[in-house]
């Protein structure tokens, strides 16, 4: 029975689908945001990338369907969002902030100072 379930699984994975596409968030898994520490003036914006890092045997993916926002849309608003867990922050108002992304229980943040 293992063997089968094994054999199974590694034809899962030669054709293009991963543990996170079946289990999602894989034990151990954990959401990165970069750049961790980003700096824009006042009516710039600054862009993000989310992925999955850890668990599941996976070094990395995109963090597809992370949703995005700011602790403080004062100082920063996130714009857009795109489908493979990027965003864009626009900056408002001197401060710094937090900017966080979030996929299924994960959660990762980055700040953003604006000058």
């Amino acid at each position: 029975m293992r063997a089968t379930i094994l054999s199974a699984f590694s034809v899962l994975l030669m054709r293009g689908y991963s543990c996170g596409d079946f289990v999602s968030p894989c034990s151990g898994d954990q959401l990165q945001v970069s750049p961790q520490y980003a700096s824009a003036n006042v009516g710039a914006s600054q862009t993000y990338q989310a992925k999955v890092v850890g668990g599941c045997g996976l070094s990395s993916r995109i963090a597809t369907g992370a949703t995005w926002q700011s602790r403080d849309p004062l100082i920063a608003l996130v714009t857009s969002t795109t489908s493979d867990g990027g965003a864009t922050v626009i900056a408002l108002h001197p401060g710094r902030v937090t900017i966080v992304a979030t996929l299924g229980g994960l959660n990762g943040d980055a700040l953003l100072e604006v000058h």
